[in-house]
């Protein structure tokens, strides 16, 4: 996977740090953080439903 194309994934810097590992490129999982924090780039994550939010009605 090229390394553009990880910023328009829904991935995060884990999925990113073992990507990486297995292209050959070994840094740590820290640095990936770093860097995409310094690049701006954040993981779309999505809420799960939480059964306990709903109201029940009268």
């Amino acid at each position: 996977m090229h390394f553009s194309a990880l910023f328009y994934c829904k991935i995060h810097a884990s999925k990113i740090h073992h990507l990486l590992s297995e292209e050959g490129y070994y840094v740590s999982l820290k640095r990936v953080q770093r860097l995409m924090k310094k690049a701006g780039v954040k993981s779309i994550t999505v809420k799960s439903f939480d059964q306990r939010q709903v109201r029940k009605r009268s």
